[in-house]
């Protein structure tokens, strides 16, 4: 079984068009203003990248998914438009509009044809034009007429007054009317109910009768090669029901949801294309933003019962067909980018397919993945989606998954330095995990490095502690000295303390300070982040002013104080090792500004902001460095001084989780 789940979010567009302004929609942006009005709480599309799209005014989030955005290469903003082009028909003569009405000759002929005169003949709102004209045509019997900045036919009847198969009549004649020069995309039925001014309602029996698509689609080169295609909602009208295979015409999105979740539920080789009208129908074109924001919500919500339905050779994509920017002058639909986010089970990280040059690219895609040859003049972003799979991410995944499953999840990590190794000792209900029993995991080879986790209860908050960590020095590539901070990462852990052994390079501090790190010096010459960057966890040039978060600096300090321990602030120098530091690297390592020396913590620092973990540095100044006391310095001293430090330092460890 292979499938695609294919679904619009009708009029979710992606910011304005490089040619909006010919369209006179210059600084629309449907999800961007909505953003800046109210707190979209949409994490499951986040997750899937749409927060990486430019303009949005999104939260960054990381999860696994492939997003980009796309250019509409048709000349036109409306619903036909949209939905052919990315079926493969792109239109390039726009569909005529009516700004000032339908001409004469158009409007004789379609009352001929239905025997009565018709109300309206001009541009408006569904809503509004139904208070202004609705009693009338309650009182006459006359068909309300209009249009919109779409190319649409529009024909409202009161269902007490016209029975709805005779609107559904009138709309065939006016479709069979309007061709060739008059050729409208739409002719809309558009039944309501109500008592009068105010109170009228349209209602879900809503038809679409549009022109058949101008040339073969997706729909039809996969109809044609014996895969199933299956619409929800208006996809029937829309394509004019060619191209299809079966079809549930749902009225509403949580309909459509159930509908695209019934068939799901089947076995069937094919594309099931759904069409979520109610963002522009109800909220876009009334200019609700915040029932629109809400919409938007809701579809989030029911995104997880989707993707669990999914087979492993599914592939599920989301779009849009054009904007309805609920915050922009007038009612009409608005020239956007289309957001584009793929995902498939299994995937792991987010990829960026960029911007692409048409709707068309998703039909291509489909006809990729089922190994046809059609393309429309397009591009696939099939091999882009699996390049978003790989190989360190699922290395990663797969070590997140053993640990999760092994220990579960916690809200704190801790990495033990040299010496400390024996904190899991103060943690309760502990439960350990051996990196030797983690695939794909590095092997810690540090004297005083156990190489295990330890999760336990701490200050009532469940710990992770790495109990030894990876360094550079024992010639472990940068992937491998970061990859448990990413596994993290995964695992959602949002807090990360840094411990290590350091040390002293200010002459006023002694063996046995501890020190708050406030900054660091990488004088290794190295940077986890070398290389493509990984979009699963952050952007390419993630910002380190405060790689050290100030709200937990504050917060360390205020608990030392309370526990009357001596805790300094200062910057940290990070140097490759294994030889200690000479005294003149010491000395230039003061000059530059550092307060203590050591191999490791900055690497760990850089990956966990760049995945957006908040990151406490604290140092145990075991020895000073070089040249700044006379004697040698050895590993067996440094971890002695750790054990002798032990006491004041898992006091101020505890009192800061507990505040935490």
């Amino acid at each position: 079984m292979k499938r695609v789940i294919w679904i619009v979010l009708d009029s979710v567009g992606a910011g304005a068009l490089p040619d909006a302004a010919a369209f006179g929609d210059e600084g629309a942006n449907t999800i961007g203003h909505i953003a800046e009005k109210m707190n979209l709480n949409i994490p499951n599309m986040l997750s899937m990248g749409l927060s990486q799209l430019p303009g949005l005014n999104l939260p960054q989030a990381y999860g696994a998914g492939a997003y980009g955005r796309c250019l509409e290469k048709s000349a036109g903003k409306d619903t036909t438009t949209g939905h052919w082009e990315m079926a493969g028909v792109t239109v390039k003569t726009p569909f005529p509009l009516y700004p000032d009405g339908f001409p004469k000759e158009v409007m004789d002929a379609f009352e001929a044809a239905i025997g009565t005169k018709t109300l309206g003949n001009k541009p408006a709102s569904g809503t509004t034009i139904l208070d202004e004209l609705g009693e009338e045509h309650m009182k006459t019997g006359y068909p309300i007429v209009y249009t919109s900045g779409d190319s649409v036919f529009q024909i409202a009847c009161h269902e007490d007054i016209y029975p709805i198969e005779k609107l559904y009549e009138m709309c065939e004649i006016a479709r069979r009317q309007l061709q060739g020069e008059h050729g409208v995309g739409r002719v809309i039925a558009r039944p309501f109910i109500g008592t009068g001014k105010g109170h009228f309602q349209r209602t879900g029996r809503r038809r679409d009768f549009s022109l058949k698509p101008i040339a073969p689609s997706v729909l039809d080169v996969l109809k044609e090669a014996g895969y199933e295609t299956l619409g929800v909602g208006k996809i029937e009208d829309i394509f004019a029901h060619q191209g299809l295979t079966g079809s549930n015409h749902a009225a509403g999105n949580p309909a459509c949801i159930d509908a695209t979740i019934e068939y799901m539920k089947r076995d069937f080789d094919g594309v099931l294309f759904t069409n979520l009208v109610d963002t522009d129908s109800i909220y876009g074109h009334r200019r609700d933003v915040e029932g629109y924001g809400k919409a938007l919500e809701y579809f989030d919500a029911r995104l997880p019962e989707i993707q669990a339905l999914m087979g492993d050779d599914d592939l599920l994509i989301l779009t849009a067909d054009h904007g309805c920017d609920p915050t922009y002058k007038g009612t009409d639909h608005t020239r956007e980018y289309a957001p584009l986010l793929v995902w498939k089970k299994g995937m792991v990280g987010q990829h960026p397919l960029g911007t692409r040059e048409t709707f068309a690219d998703t039909a291509a895609t489909i006809c990729d993945f089922f190994g046809l040859p059609e393309r429309f003049g397009a591009k696939s972003y099939l091999h882009e989606i699996e390049a978003g799979c790989e190989e360190e991410m699922r290395r990663i995944q797969r070590a997140a998954d053993v640990v999760e499953n092994s220990l579960g999840r916690a809200d704190i990590t801790i990495v033990l330095g040299s010496g400390l190794g024996d904190f899991g000792n103060d943690l309760t209900d502990t439960k350990e995990l051996s990196y030797t029993d983690i695939p794909g995991f590095p092997k810690a080879t540090v004297p005083g490095h156990a190489g295990k986790f330890i999760i336990g209860n701490l200050a009532d908050k469940r710990v992770l502690l790495m109990s030894g960590r990876f360094h550079s020095y024992e010639g472990h590539p940068m992937q491998d000295v970061v990859m448990p901070i990413r596994v993290m990462a995964r695992l959602g852990v949002k807090k990360l303390i840094l411990t290590n052994a350091a040390g002293g390079v200010n002459v006023d501090f002694r063996a046995g300070t501890l020190m708050l790190i406030s900054d660091f010096i990488n004088m290794s010459g190295k940077n986890p982040l070398t290389g493509p960057n990984m979009d699963a966890f952050g952007p390419r040039f993630p910002d380190m002013t405060e790689a050290y978060d100030r709200s937990l600096r504050e917060l360390t300090m205020h608990a030392a104080r309370e526990l009357d321990i001596d805790l300094r602030r200062g910057v940290y120098c990070w140097m490759n090792g294994p030889t200690y530091e000479t005294p003149a690297e010491v000395r230039m390592a003061r000059v530059l500004g550092a307060d203590a020396v050591g191999m490791s913590t900055v690497p760990e620092t850089i990956a966990a902001v760049h995945a957006g973990i908040k990151v406490l540095g604290i140092s145990c100044i075991t020895n000073m460095a070089a040249g700044v006391e006379r004697g040698p310095i050895n590993h067996q001293e440094v971890m002695e001084m750790g054990r002798h430090m032990r006491g004041e330092f898992a006091a101020l460890l505890t009192h800061v989780v507990e505040k935490m």
